[in-house]
């Protein structure tokens, strides 16, 4: 989950600006909510689409511009983007270029634990982590509320820097 600094249009392709050339086939994405709010970034996870993520998006769209995007290979992102042989580093680098980030991960996931959800949330400059609690793989899904919380309490101040009025609670 992830906050950029900038974002492409909607129903296009998110691109971190001057980190590849205009040209280059990018990641599928939908972007919601006002333009000129501040701009936040959800990542799916493995096996899901932007879909994911459809429990917290009318909340967030209201203060946020929502960006999410599918990995390739999953949804409309097509799966030559990664290659063969592609790491999480060339993922990262589709995706993370022009963001700030935050990692939200459940205590009890087996297919991404914990341990990996911090060397993520390491390898990304500036990047926080929230772990929640009785959460597994797909924390949007299993806790939406959750979710939703860490999300706006990250993201909010520049929402509040932005003076566009929003007000938590």
């Amino acid at each position: 989950m992830t906050g950029p600094r900038s974002a492409g249009a909607s129903g296009g392709v998110a691109r971190g600006a001057g980190s590849r050339p205009a040209a280059a086939p990018l990641l599928h994405h939908r972007v919601e909510g006002p333009e000129g709010r501040p701009v936040l970034v959800l990542g799916p996870s493995l096996g899901t689409t932007t879909a994911v993520w459809d429990a917290q998006v009318p909340a967030l769209a209201q203060v946020f511009r929502v960006v999410r995007w599918d990995l390739p290979g999953h949804g409309r992102s097509p799966a030559w983007l990664l290659g063969a042989g592609g790491t999480v580093a060339h993922l990262a680098r589709l995706v993370l270029d022009l963001v700030d980030a935050l990692v939200v991960a459940g205590r009890d996931d087996v297919a991404t634990p914990p341990a990996h959800a911090r060397a993520l949330a390491d390898g990304i400059a500036d990047a926080a982590l929230v772990e929640l609690p009785r959460t597994g793989h797909l924390a949007p899904v299993e806790r939406p509320e959750p979710v939703l919380a860490a999300l706006l309490a990250h993201f909010a101040p520049a929402a509040f820097d932005q003076g566009n009025g929003y007000s938590p609670g």
